[in-house]
């Protein structure tokens, strides 16, 4: 009677998880509080499966089968709360005057160069437009490289073809191009290469780095990262004796996300593009 009582309070909190579905703090704590108690129930149901008669073995099967169905409804809501938090920190961004956010859902992602570049299901006919910044949070990942009616390609600041015009406030306001590094390996978490900076404006480790809003694509101002330390120690590096480099580790999360942010002018309307959406 003890193990039904107990399986029907746990039936009574998956309905309330299910009807909790535009309560994100409800669900939340629902969630959490599952978690350990589904632990404790196989524990405890690993320890007294010795010396059960054939019935209550069967009966002992079907609570894990129960128990089974109820751990991927627990990971469902996780995986649902998640998606939650990112559309509202897309919905909660406060674009510059005269642009707006919209919020796109990651598509595809190569299983090799993951984070450096993915597809997003929205296009042209959405008002997205090539070279537009994209966000995670409040903080750019990279920019549109290619886009059809439907989907956009996006690369982010770990792929060496995607270049950002970036200013650094600290140093004089100094301007330079971003990009991604050539020799890093698609598994360690990215490092890019600032180059064309003035030699002496001074670059200290810890800078933060904005976009710079040169070329009309992009915002100013937009998070980007912070000045990290070549392998010697030093801040920057002086190229061919005419411009400087630093190394900038993104502030962006490079990890699954379901959904990012893209920046258009208010006044981007939709536009058809010629051809079909293509794989990436």
């Amino acid at each position: 009677m003890r193990r039904l009582l107990f399986w029907l309070s746990l039936l009574a909190v998956i309905a309330l998880l299910s009807a909790a579905t535009t309560q994100p703090r409800i669900r939340a704590g629902i969630a959490g509080t599952m978690a350990p108690l589904l632990q404790g129930k196989t524990a405890a149901a690993n320890t007294t499966a010795a010396g059960l008669t054939s019935a209550e073995r069967a009966q002992l099967d079907a609570s894990r089968r129960v128990e089974q169905n109820l751990r991927v409804q627990l990971a469902a809501a996780q995986a649902a709360l998640k998606e939650n938090r990112e559309l509202r920190a897309c919905f909660n961004l406060a674009p510059p005057p005269n642009w707006r956010v919209r919020a796109a859902p990651v598509t595809a992602r190569d299983p090799v160069s993951w984070n450096r570049r993915f597809r997003i299901g929205m296009g042209s006919n959405d008002g997205i437009r090539q070279g537009a910044a994209v966000l995670t949070g409040n903080q750019l990942i990279g920019r549109v490289a290619e886009v059809t009616p439907h989907t956009a390609l996006v690369l982010t600041l770990a792929d060496s073809a995607c270049r950002v015009s970036v200013s650094i406030p600290a140093a004089a306001n100094a301007v330079g191009v971003l990009h991604g590094r050539e020799n890093q390996k698609w598994q360690e978490a990215p490092v890019c290469l600032v180059t064309f900076l003035p030699r002496d404006a001074g670059y200290r480790a810890g800078q933060p780095i904005v976009t710079s809003g040169l070329g009309g694509s992009m915002p100013a101002g937009l998070p980007v990262g912070k000045i990290t330390t070549w392998e010697d120690g030093r801040a920057a590096h002086v190229a061919n004796t005419a411009y400087a480099e630093v190394l900038l580790a993104p502030a962006a999360d490079f990890g699954l996300s379901r959904f990012v942010g893209v920046i258009v002018p208010v006044n981007a309307a939709p536009l058809e593009t010629a051809g079909g959406d293509t794989p990436e």
